[in-house]
């Protein structure tokens, strides 16, 4: 998949991602790689945004060395909904844009979701991707 950011573009591919991690204890069926960049690619343009971290790209060390106290990232995050431990839904989705999470939960669509929290390092170009937990 392809973005923008900054004026620079960057190829997000499975080969690219350095670390997926999935929150410890989070057990959700079909929650993989795969379908984390397939929710990516149907949101069409990705808009990153600069963050900072307190620590270098683990994949290029750039800046390791340094005195530095924080590290220049591009971020992007979204969100995966479930229910009864299966995805349904995410927040690229036209469903969760024409309706929002409330609308979607009150009909009992969903009961849990998740954050994706996706942190590419404009040096390399080399990515993660970190499933976290999150209440709506």
């Amino acid at each position: 998949m392809l973005i923008k950011a900054e004026g620079k573009e960057y190829v997000l591919e499975e080969a690219g991602c350095y670390a997926f991690e999935i929150g410890e204890g989070l057990e959700v069926e079909g929650l993989d790689f795969e379908r984390v960049s397939g929710f990516m690619e149907e949101g069409g343009v990705l808009e990153f945004e600069p963050a900072y971290y307190d620590s270098w790209c683990e994949n290029c060390e750039h800046g390791k060395g340094g005195k530095a106290k924080s590290y220049r990232f591009l971020a992007f995050d979204f969100y995966i909904f479930t229910k009864e431990g299966r995805i349904v839904a995410s927040s690229l989705d036209k469903d969760y844009q024409e309706h929002g999470v409330l609308a979607m939960e009150k009909k009992g669509m969903v009961d849990g979701s998740l954050l994706v929290e996706v942190v590419l390092c404009p040096n390399c170009g080399e990515y993660s991707i970190e499933v976290l937990p999150c209440d709506f």
